[in-house]
């Protein structure tokens, strides 16, 4: 599985000098929680540092007094070479002294040449660096920007997720390709944004993301990452989604959170303990919402409600909808397969697998049934082969 990473080599080393753009993006980097850290050094090479202690230093710096007066003329040339990539530190330091005798430290060896070849960082991995000649082969650097961090850091999450190879992953590939800058799009069932922080990313800043999250608890933590990647085309909506409006009780599965749903399953993929606790509830249909391109609905068995509930929207938009559908989820629900591979077939809508199959009713209800794909697609004629395409191609594409 693929890494996002961070360098903290200049944080780690010197925090009291380490530039700004390095502490926004370990900030935002630490609250997003996709991230790993590594530090340079020139004895021990390259190894990972525990995120406990980055926010430990964080803490730390901002917590200390400011000085209380301006640096000197030497002390900010000593600064700006220290934060120069090491490999210009060398000769920079010796044309200051030449000129002016800045009384700098002579720098340690390039962390690059001292390098072991054991690194904590893999091929595969995404790693935001200053440096990006010291990452092993097979690495993506990715160099922050100083007008964007948290599009930088953004960018490493959203390449990261789009390296895996399950049905999650699969589901990236269609929408990534699908979806253009000033889209509109629905995240149903949105979690922590495994879909709709890379769904905000395809609209860009001109395009919207609305996710629906009924669980506070996870609304709340789907808040704080979405304002760490500065995602401010994300509307997080804490509400369920159903056929009709107003209260209901929802249980939460607590040791496994994505599996929490408006009924009880009959069976969790674990052990898990159950809560229950009351949301809002509402219909799409009359949330008023712009016409969207595409929609992901996973609400553990209560999608066929949450259909219902959208029939103007979907005769009216014709989104693409990419829907979780399997027996272990939807017969709390009492749901036959059949009814709601006919409810699509009257809206006009075709149905995919997730491998871009198309199905009959037949074979969805029997597929459903066996659970032999977590993900199906409905679409309507006009983009079908085109879905249908971008489905196939993920292996080529991964």
């Amino acid at each position: 599985m693929a890494h996002a990473w961070l360098d903290v080599s200049s944080i780690v080393a010197s925090p009291r000098t380490a530039a700004p753009l390095e502490l926004e993006c370990t900030r935002r980097a630490l609250a997003c929680g996709e991230f790993r850290f590594f530090r340079r050094d020139p004895q021990a090479g390259m190894h990972e540092v525990d995120a406990s202690h980055m926010h430990q230093l964080l803490a730390s710096l901002e917590s200390a007094p400011r000085p209380a007066r301006a640096l000197t003329g030497r002390q900010q040339v000593r600064r700006m070479i220290e934060q120069l990539p090491e490999p210009l530190r060398g000769p920079v330091l010796g044309f200051a002294r030449r000129i002016a005798g800045v009384p700098v430290p002579a720098p340690a060896p390039s962390s690059a040449d001292a390098m072991p070849s054991a690194s904590p960082l893999a091929p595969g991995d995404v790693c935001l660096s200053w440096n990006p000649a010291a990452a092993p082969a097979g690495v993506r650097v990715i160099r922050p920007a100083e007008a964007d961090p948290a599009r930088c850091v953004q960018a490493a999450v959203v390449q990261v997720l789009q390296q895996q190879t399950g049905f999650e992953d699969r589901l990236q590939h269609l929408y990534t390709a699908l979806l253009e800058p000033g889209d509109q799009c629905l995240d149903i069932g949105a979690h922590t944004g495994r879909h709709c922080i890379p769904m905000s990313h395809s609209v860009g800043p001109r395009g919207r993301v609305h996710a629906f999250e009924p669980n506070p608890a996870i609304a709340q933590r789907l808040r704080t990452r979405l304002a760490a990647l500065a995602a401010t085309n994300v509307q997080v909506h804490e509400m369920a989604l159903s056929d009709e409006e107003g209260t209901a009780e929802f249980v939460v599965a607590v040791d496994l959170p994505e599996e929490s749903g408006l009924k009880q399953r009959t069976i969790y993929n674990g052990p898990t303990r159950t809560e229950r606790l009351t949301v809002n509830l509402n219909r799409l249909d009359s949330l008023g919402l712009a016409p969207p391109r595409f929609i992901k609905l996973d609400t553990e068995g209560a999608e066929f409600k949450v259909l219902q509930g959208a029939r103007e929207l979907l005769q009216g938009a014709r989104p693409v909808v990419a829907f979780e559908f399997g027996e272990a989820s939807y017969s709390a629900y009492g749901v036959d397969p059949h009814q709601v591979y006919r409810y699509l077939a009257s809206l006009g809508y075709e149905v995919f697998s997730i491998h871009g199959e198309p199905l009959g009713e037949e074979a969805f209800a029997a597929a459903s049934r066996e659970q032999r794909y977590w993900d199906y697609v409905a679409c309507q004629p006009a983009v079908s082969a085109r879905v249908a395409s971008v489905l196939r191609s993920f292996i080529s594409a991964a």
